[in-house]
């Protein structure tokens, strides 16, 4: 993410991700983000009401580390249904 233009439409993308996963039950979050779904959440605040600034690292390496394991456990959710 070398340009700051990708990294603020990345971090509303994701932002909009988190917002949408907010709807589904509380089981379903529970079995794709496990205890991370309150840190989700905050990310999504943060980048949402511009709390604080928001490190483009930080929202880097959440899409290379974090995601990847997500999309899994969201793939895994769609295959029980």
């Amino acid at each position: 993410m070398g340009d700051d233009t990708v990294a603020d439409a990345v971090s509303l993308r994701l932002a909009a991700a988190i917002d949408a996963a907010s709807r589904v039950t509380a089981e379903r979050r529970e079995a794709i983000f496990g205890d991370d779904w309150a840190l989700a959440w905050a990310t999504r605040n943060r980048i949402v009401h511009g709390y604080a600034f928001v490190d483009r690292h930080i929202i880097e390496a959440t899409v290379l580390h974090d995601l990847p394991g997500i999309e899994n456990a969201i793939r895994l959710q769609i295959a029980d249904v």
